[in-house]
């Protein structure tokens, strides 16, 4: 909003339900937008993590709440005021620049399985 605090969130995935016979609901407002597309009450809780939050943590929370964003928002009485955004491109380019040619994985396909069965996994 106006003041910088995070009211909701609006994705590709909002836009699912727009058909070639209801192209005009693309003139709501976001709000009225969302609730009729939206199961419940319309505005879902943005995920938001603060800039204390441990990037482990926060891929994390990326992966089981199903998004592509999290919020970077304020802490105590600013926890509403986006400060950033951390997306799910901004975490691949960030591990693309790894070069895994040399990794164990990659000669030993056995050893690849294990850790894909491994039930301690991080996700």
């Amino acid at each position: 909003d106006s003041k910088g605090e995070l009211k909701g969130t609006l994705s590709g995935s909002d836009i699912r339900g727009v058909t070639a016979d209801n192209l005009n609901d693309l003139v709501l407002s976001v709000r009225h937008f969302l609730r009729k597309y939206q199961p419940g009450n319309g505005m879902r809780v943005p995920e938001q993590i603060t800039l204390e939050t441990p990037f482990s943590k926060a891929i994390q929370q990326i992966v089981h709440a199903g998004v592509h964003r999290l919020w970077v928002t304020g802490e105590n009485n600013d926890k509403n005021k986006v400060t950033g955004v951390l997306s799910l491109t901004d975490i691949l380019y960030k591990f693309s620049a790894f070069d895994l040619s040399h990794h164990p994985e990659k000669s030993a396909p056995e050893e690849k399985q294990k850790i894909l069965s491994d039930d301690n996994a991080i996700f």
